[in-house]
């Protein structure tokens, strides 16, 4: 028998939508590969709807975090303090329902643990260590500007336009994004990162040799190993 169901391979988690009956699959997924190295590091929970009234702060949180490149606390502290890295980031999946939470990078396998302890170090960090009121503003400013870069294009504009239906948000949203970037304070980005940001419920995949990966994680929580 016939069936209409909608499958999303997400950066997370694979889901699978069938009518009449809702989400009837929502498993964890892993499709990060280094095809040259293999040594692949992706760090995640659940993480928020792209109708959360919280949205801006969170934006700017993770812009802090990890989402802001060479402005953000992970690229500092892997890449430019200790070379673990060339590149790190963090972003959530905006969807309807919760997307992903997930911080990634390509490592060296001998620096997988070290790697994960700073990346749990830096989301539990967040909570209380909020950006300085300089450091808020040029966060702000990149934010704003990559807003604005986002909708240099007819077809970019008339995509975000098409979000703002499918999602039923405010339709001066677009118009009002910098304004309520602007009103972001520094409490503002602590409370999101309280909300929203858990070390302890982390889910850690790790692709590369399975003895030596084993070793460092392991104390981090159990591990479990897929075979390809």
């Amino acid at each position: 028998m016939a069936r209409d169901l909608a499958i999303d391979l997400g950066t997370a988690n694979t889901l699978v939508y069938e009518r009449g009956r809702g989400i009837v699959l929502n498993e964890p997924s892993v499709i990060a590969l280094n095809s040259r190295t293999n040594e692949v590091l992706a760090i995640g929970h659940e993480g928020i709807s792209r109708r959360d009234p919280e949205r801006v702060p969170a934006d700017l949180m993770n812009t802090v975090l990890g989402g802001g490149g060479f402005l953000s606390r992970l690229m500092t502290r892997v890449r430019a303090d200790e070379g673990l890295a060339y590149s790190i980031g963090s972003g959530f999946a905006l969807r309807w329902y919760p997307g992903p939470f997930l911080v990634s990078t390509s490592t060296r396998v001998a620096e997988a643990g070290r790697v994960v302890e700073i990346v749990l170090a830096e989301m539990d960090g967040m909570h209380d260590r909020p950006p300085s009121a300089a450091d808020l503003r040029l966060v702000k400013s990149f934010s704003a500007g990559r807003f604005v870069l986002g909708l240099e294009t007819s077809s970019a504009i008339a995509g975000s336009l098409v979000d703002l239906d499918v999602y039923g948000l405010p339709p001066d949203s677009l118009d009002t994004y910098r304004t309520r970037v602007q009103a972001v304070t520094q409490e503002d980005v602590a409370s999101a990162a309280r909300r929203l940001l858990h070390p302890d419920r982390v889910a850690i995949v790790a692709v590369g040799p399975a003895a030596s990966l084993r070793a460092q994680l392991e104390r981090f929580g159990p591990v479990e190993v897929v075979e390809p």
